[in-house]
């Protein structure tokens, strides 16, 4: 916690190993500043006001304190998304290792495990994000102008947009696996002779196979049985896959909003930005044209001086040699 100086500082209390001695101004060019590890002189003149110059530097202190605060904020939230990223792509590996002929007993836990995890993580993050933005909301117009706000939400939402991303990423993954599953029951259901069209398929999916005992007598050969103890696992997968997908529903759309309102800022900001950019070229191409006038204006003054300095030499030439006539034939 940053200790709060203030109060010291009101009572006029200087910095420990600082000393300031008072110097007219005609001494304070010739007076260096004598410094080394322990000690320092700050030589002030009458007119300064220390206690307000040491206030502003203590507040400043104070928003770099805060800022790194932020920063480390921040930081966690990105290890937490880091986080999911590596969950997610062992989350694949597990996918794909279940579809295989011969899988491990124990992947179906294991995969509930990362999910559980990916889950309460993309919460715990979800919630970390909502409360930067409310808080960034909440600072009034003067607190909007400083370096802390800024960074504040320009992190925000890179922060939001990435995590956006990873759950999309997430969604996909697990929507890809929904897929590859109900191939599976597809191949299997035909194995054993039980062909189901797409509608059919999909209608067992959503309220499960009601007929499955019934099912498991009908079937004889190990071969169809096998089929049907594949054809259950993947409806089970299927059923968690979807039991997951509505629990993080909600959060999809929260950051959905969230990422829409930050877009639209960042699209005001990218637009006011361009304008500028438009302004800045177009006062380049004004002051370029302002020159280009300025050097003609000097040009025609140039031409202007010489003209007029050229007439008044031919003026003065001949005043000289008229003169000079006269005055020999008068001395004839």
């Amino acid at each position: 916690m940053t200790k709060d100086r203030i109060k010291e500082l009101e009572k006029d209390k200087p910095w420990p190993h600082v000393s300031y001695r008072r110097l007219s101004r005609q001494f304070q060019k010739l007076e260096y500043q004598n410094e080394n590890s322990h000690s320092t002189t700050i030589n002030i003149d009458n007119e300064s006001n220390v206690t307000d110059f040491l206030k502003e530097i203590d507040l400043i202190r104070l928003d770099i304190d805060k800022i790194d605060e932020l920063i480390q904020e921040i930081d966690l939230i990105r290890l937490d998304i880091d986080k999911i990223d590596e969950l997610i792509q062992e989350v694949k590996q597990i996918h794909s290792a279940m579809l295989e002929p011969r899988t491990n007993s124990n992947l179906g836990q294991e995969l509930d495990d990362k999910n559980e995890e990916i889950k309460n993580s993309s919460y715990e993050v979800s919630i970390k994000l909502k409360k930067m933005e409310q808080a960034k909301q909440n600072c009034d117009d003067h607190d909007k102008t400083n370096a802390q706000w800024r960074v504040k939400e320009s992190q925000i939402f890179v922060l939001t947009r990435r995590f956006r991303d990873t759950m999309v990423a997430y969604n996909q993954e697990t929507m890809s696996h929904r897929d590859r599953c109900k191939s599976v029951i597809v191949r299997e259901l035909e194995i054993s002779g039980n062909r189901k069209t797409n509608d059919e398929l999909e209608d067992i999916l959503e309220s499960g196979f009601p007929g499955t005992f019934n099912l498991s007598i009908l079937v004889d050969t190990q071969k169809a049985k096998q089929s049907l103890d594949a054809i259950e696992a993947r409806h089970l997968d299927i059923i968690k896959l979807e039991k997951s997908i509505k629990e993080l529903y909600n959060m999809f759309q929260d950051l959905a909003i969230l990422v829409t309102d930050q877009g639209e800022m960042i699209d005001s900001i990218e637009h006011n930005v361009s304008k500028a950019v438009d302004y800045v070229e177009r006062g380049k191409r004004d002051v370029g044209t302002a020159q280009q006038y300025a050097k003609k204006s000097f040009k025609r003054k140039v031409c202007i001086i010489i003209i007029l300095a050229t007439s008044f030499l031919l003026i003065l030439l001949i005043l000289l040699i008229g003169y000079f006539t006269h005055k020999r034939i008068i001395g004839k």
